[in-house]
């Protein structure tokens, strides 16, 4: 039932959440529970990349490279440790102060079980995602359960939606987008859109509907020209020199004042989580 899962949806975010370790994924501190709710405590972030394009239009080609190599990043790390994350949007891509993105809600994400077969994971059937972003095998539900693939797709459509200020694959309803996907029925093909040669080719060789012709992997994807100007370890490395990319003030005030209406009462006076309940990620 609906109860059930969002319940399994939190689990699935706590475990995937408490498994990365990376600048890119946005970072989880603790969580703890009361007799109702299950609560995650994260880090505090400005905005996201949907805000971003609602304000701008169109994000500048030098910093949609800087917010792709971030989620390059991220998806890197994500796949290395066997997660897919099966729900890459633009609001799902937070912001910090400095502009760099780290990826977030992973509700929907499928988790590869150790030792699990390509046979297994083929039979999971589920369909889930956000339709603009959606991969057609995951359309067709063709998808194995871990299938980077899908998120190579939607790392594409994001990417044409940074350069052009919106999806490629329109619809007024969801069958209408889910036909537009699988007919590659793009509403301005990015080679007629105004963005450089490199921009069209790499969102043309992420947007295959064949999962084994289109760009997968991280090492294929940084080695394109598209990325020629980005000194990957220097990138990697958001402690260091400042990427380019939009400031935001703080708004921990206003975050604060709205997370606080939905607390429970006696959370001023909870107890502090053990080093050993910190470990394993839940403070009762």
């Amino acid at each position: 039932d609906r109860q059930r899962g969002r319940s399994h949806r939190l689990a699935t975010e706590r475990k995937v959440l408490f498994s990365c370790n990376s600048p890119f994924v946005v970072t989880t501190y603790f969580a703890f529970e009361d007799s109702q709710r299950l609560y995650l405590v994260m880090e505090c972030l400005c905005s996201d990349c949907k805000h971003l394009l609602q304000e701008r239009g169109v994000i500048p080609e030098a910093q949609a490279v800087s917010l792709a190599a971030d989620v390059v990043l991220a998806l890197e790390h994500l796949h290395a440790v066997g997660i897919c994350h099966r729900d890459l949007k633009p609001e799902n891509l937070l912001l910090t102060a400095d502009g760099r993105a780290k990826l977030a809600d992973f509700g929907l994400s499928h988790v590869a079980a150790k030792g699990i077969s390509d046979d297994e994971l083929a039979r999971d059937p589920s369909i889930v995602g956000t339709p603009f972003y959606m991969a057609p095998e995951a359309i067709q539900g063709r998808a194995r359960g871990f299938e980077a693939a899908c998120d190579w797709w939607s790392f594409g459509v994001i990417l044409y939606e940074f350069l052009t200020g919106f999806p490629p694959f329109q619809g007024q309803k969801v069958a209408e987008i889910y036909r537009s996907i699988l007919t590659l029925s793009c509403i301005a093909p990015i080679h007629k859109c105004s963005v450089s040669a490199e921009a069209a080719d790499l969102v043309s060789r992420l947007l295959v509907l064949q999962p084994h012709h289109r760009l997968v992997g991280a090492a294929r994807v940084t080695a394109h020209p598209f990325f020629r100007g980005v000194c990957w370890p220097k990138h990697a490395n958001p402690g260091g020199e400042a990427a380019e990319g939009p400031q935001h003030p703080s708004v921990l005030g206003s975050l604060d004042s709205i997370m606080g209406q939905g607390l429970p009462s006696s959370l001023g006076t909870q107890p502090r989580a053990s080093a050993a309940q910190l470990h394993q990620g839940v403070a009762h």
